[in-house]
This record gives structure tokens, C-alpha cells and sequence, in this order.
């Protein structure tokens, strides 16, 4: 059964879903290790944190998940695409903050497996 996962945004909470929420938390990794951000979507699938490497439902979903709350930046503009499989969030690594402690014992598996080979 999928637990909600409260993130803030922009002061906002917003409860997301395991899936959705290991892959924001993934990207949000990529970025605090290169601030370019990118990651493709066959690392992603091989990483198991999407089940398709060549279907965008995931991130559309994610989204739409995020979109109401990003304020003036639209869904598309905040989880870009490069148009060659590849993903990031838009903006700056400084503005994404954790506790890793929870992430580490976090009862999802892919969120768990992220903070322990990632942080």
C-alpha cells in the first residue's frame, strides 16, 4: 500500500506517493552531486526507480503532482527534459533539503536504497 510522503514547497506541504516521491528524490540527488542535474531515463529504469525507460508517465505524473504549488513555474519548466531521455530538476541544489536519517529508514525500498548509496 503506497504511503504519502510530505515534502514542503515553497513553505507548502504536499503529500506524495512512494513511486513519485523516490523519483523526485533521486533527481534532487543527481542535482546536489552535479549542478547540471542531469540523468537519463535507462539509469533510472536500470536503477529501478521508473518501470519503463521509455515511457515519460512518471515524470508527467510527478508534475502534475508538484505543479499547483511551484507558484509561477510550471511543471514542465521545473522537471525538464532534454528531448534525449534525460531529466532534472530546475533549480538550485541549495534549495532542496533532507533528513537523511528518515530517508535511511524509510520503509519504501527504492527511497532507502537512494539515501544509502547516494548520501
Amino acid at each position: 500500500m503506497p504511503r504519502n510522503n510530505l515534502i514542503l514547497i515553497n513553505g507548502k506541504p504536499v503529500n506524495l506517493p512512494d513511486a513519485p516521491f523516490a523519483l523526485l528524490f533521486r533527481l534532487a540527488v543527481v542535482l546536489w552531486q552535479d549542478k547540471d542535474g542531469w540523468i537519463e531515463t535507462p539509469t533510472l529504469w536500470e536503477e529501478r526507480i521508473i518501470s519503463n525507460p521509455e515511457k515519460h508517465q512518471p515524470f508527467s505524473n510527478l508534475r502534475k503532482l508538484l505543479e499547483e504549488h511551484l507558484g509561477s513555474k510550471d511543471g514542465k519548466h521545473f522537471i525538464e527534459n532534454s528531448g534525449t531521455k534525460r531529466y532534472r530538476l530546475s533549480t538550485h541544489p541549495d534549495f532542496i533539503t533532507c533528513d537523511q536519517e528518515k530517508l535511511f529508514h524509510h520503509p519504501d525500498d527504492r527511497t532507502r536504497r537512494i539515501a544509502r548509496q547516494w548520501l
